[in-house]
């Protein structure tokens, strides 16, 4: 489809998740359809050895990027769980169907300790998509797919009924009928922020506090080097759990007809990371095995985003995406390979985290990286009390940001460095990134803030 129609579709924000041919292509010509499954872990940016950043053993991970396709800019649409796993079931903006807020029923313990009065003049409420939306694996179902979530969802709305064969600790694709094709979802949460908390369990230490790299924008504290180093250890154990779930697929002998897709639900779970609209809040890390040895040991530099991973599982399994969802598939038999509307750009959003509210909007290529803020009363690092929890937060709340900044990357993968307005506007297709961006603030008509009564 071509650019204006998809722009034009967008700014009037018109309904559909609606999905065509439930008959699969592979069932057409009695090839077996593709299993599909998704390892998601929580909180954690590509911290990873296959990316660069070896400070802990990652051999099954290691593996998998050996094997199979690994991703440099894949991007979460909220850097916080819950909005970005509202656009990960639905394949739309959570902007566009009202469950930004991080979260809409579900006060924080956390903030109500620090102040009882915190959700005062704040309404609970649960997200109320339109008819139209659909979450992706309702799809997969009628296909003849059985569907499991193993076990966290976060939707920010109570799902239909008919979303998932089973959803509990206890689901598995192993409860399928047989020669049933599956669609599986494994969360894991070691590598969560609250994992870095004092009282939680300290995993086996791989690396030790005087040993972690210490990105540029924290200060040298035993509390920072704490945290880190915790980070990198839960990373370390969480590697073993992904060579557990490939072990099980292995031994029922079912990884030549599965693809595994091992990706974070957003960037890591310590401040300027997790709640942040830069790189280390929505980069994640993303990397596709496929039965077949394709794109074994393979990079790819093209920008995908949460709203696309549902597309693209449906187009995997053979079912063709309506055209109307804000995700495209970037895999399988409608994979688009150019023409989307986002022309190769990542849009993210930053709303209420708990009980204080933000409101930021970015827009990144890849490299370079706009972002506008409009909560312009208060600091960038807002004070967050779950966040709190976390020794080092004490350390960074005196640092300050300006309204927008388009920061690059300039062989950092930090974004530190800041570029001048007359810079950016000389830089090749930021104009370009600019506009889709203001279209796309423009076509998210509901996503203002919910405001206090």
């Amino acid at each position: 489809m071509k650019l204006p129609r998809l722009l034009t579709l967008l700014m009037l924000a018109l309904p559909g998740v609606a999905c065509a041919a439930p008959a699969s292509a592979q069932q057409q010509d009695d090839t077996p359809p593709l299993n599909i499954v998704w390892l998601v872990v929580e909180d954690m940016s590509p911290w990873l050895a296959c990316y660069g950043d070896a400070t802990v053993p990652t051999p099954n991970i290691d593996r998998l990027a050996r094997e199979g396709a690994r991703y440099e800019n894949a991007h979460a649409t909220s850097p916080v769980c819950a909005p970005a796993r509202s656009s990960l079931i639905t394949g739309m903006f959570a902007t566009r169907i009202g469950s930004m807020q991080m979260r809409n029923g579900s006060p924080s313990r956390s903030a109500i300790e620090k102040d009882p009065d915190a959700y005062a003049d704040i309404p609970g409420y649960e997200a109320v998509p339109p008819a139209f939306v659909r979450c992706f694996p309702e799809h997969l179902r009628a296909a003849g797919y059985y569907c499991t979530n193993n076990s966290k969802k976060d939707y920010q709305f109570r799902e239909p009924i008919g979303v998932w064969d089973e959803s509990s600790n206890q689901a598995h694709w192993r409860n399928r009928a047989e020669g049933q094709p599956f669609f599986a979802v494994f969360n894991h949460g070691g590598t969560h922020e609250s994992q870095a908390f004092p009282e939680s369990r300290r995993r086996p230490q791989v690396v030790s506090p005087e040993d972690v790299p210490i990105p540029p924008f924290y200060p040298d504290t035993p509390a920072v080097r704490d945290a880190l180093a915790r980070t990198y250890n839960n990373i370390a154990a969480m590697d073993l759990w992904v060579g557990g779930k490939l072990d099980e697929l292995e031994d029922a002998g079912l990884l030549d007809n599965t693809i595994v897709m091992f990706y974070s639900d957003h960037g890591v779970g310590l401040p300027r990371g997790k709640r942040s609209c830069y790189d280390t809040g929505t980069r994640v890390p993303l990397i596709v095995l496929y039965p077949d040895g394709q794109g074994a040991g393979t990079t790819e530099s093209r920008v995908v985003s949460f709203v696309d991973f549902g597309p693209t599982v449906l187009s995997l399994a053979g079912i063709e995406p309506d055209d109307r969802l804000d995700g495209v598939p970037f895999l399988g038999e409608y994979a688009y390979e150019t023409g989307d509307f986002r022309q190769g750009y990542a849009f993210s959003h930053a709303d209420r985290f708990d009980s204080v509210y933000d409101r930021v909007r970015s827009v990144s290529d890849g490299r370079y990286r706009y972002v506008r803020n409009y909560i312009t009363d208060e600091p960038y690092l807002i004070a967050n009390a779950y966040r709190e929890r976390i020794p080092m937060t004490a350390d960074l709340y005196a640092l300050r940001e300006p309204v927008r900044r388009l920061a690059g990357l300039y062989g950092s993968s930090y974004e530190i460095l800041a570029l001048s307005w007359q810079e950016s506007l000389a830089i090749i297709g930021v104009g370009v990134g600019l506009g889709l961006a203001g279209s796309w603030l423009a076509a998210a008509r509901h996503m203002r803030k919910i405001e206090p009564r």
